[in-house]
């Protein structure tokens, strides 16, 4: 009777330790993902202005954007990433079409990222994960905003990040869309839109 009374606890405790043990590893493996980024990575979040290859990063590894596309990752000439720390970054947010590509093949990762653009990566996101938002019906209505009219080719996804609150519009009514995007603001974007898509 002892006997399988020990085997009843000695199984508890090897399946305590085993859980114990993947819990761990799994830990590990996060830590080991996140020592693998450059210094130029825990940077962004203190710049005054973040280019389009920080807000590539940011995507891939704070949000964790692969979770939520539905797309298909598209094979991509691009001309000018190769030499960059954050190119597999660049790659993904580029192939999936999240962030664009240019007519040259170039993705420009120097260039700093706009309010509008980041409006317009935000709701690419939201279409690429499938979100009924899309749905007749359910899109926000256009509202006033003081310095984008309805002819403004970022339009449609200011009004849209503006409506859910995933951006916002200054106190004096202006959305700023070629207003420079910080660090800290991305990163706060970022945490919305994860908001958003749960």
């Amino acid at each position: 009777m002892s006997y399988k009374l020990e085997g009843k606890i000695g199984l508890r405790a090897f399946i305590a330790f085993f859980v114990l043990l993947l819990a761990g590893c799994a830990t590990s493996q996060v830590r080991r993902e996140t020592e693998k980024l450059p210094l130029e990575y825990y940077q962004i979040k203190g710049r005054p202005a973040i280019t389009r290859a920080e807000m590539a990063a940011i995507l891939v590894n704070e949000l964790r954007v692969a979770r939520w596309v539905t797309s298909e990752l598209k094979p991509l000439i691009i001309t000018d990433i190769s030499d960059h720390w954050a190119k597999d970054e660049m790659k993904f947010v580029a192939g999936t079409g999240i962030m664009e590509v240019y007519p040259n093949h170039t993705f420009l990762p120097s260039e700093l990222l706009t309010r509008a653009d980041c409006a317009q990566i935000v709701t690419n996101i939201i279409k690429a994960s499938g979100s009924q938002v899309f749905e007749k019906g359910s899109r926000p209505r256009p509202w006033k905003v003081k310095d984008v009219s309805s002819l403004h080719n970022a339009f449609d996804a200011i009004m849209l990040v503006t409506a859910r609150k995933i951006m916002e519009v200054y106190e004096d009514g202006t959305f700023r869309p070629d207003g420079k995007v910080s660090g800290m603001e991305a990163y706060t974007i970022i945490r919305r839109l994860g908001r958003f898509l749960s």
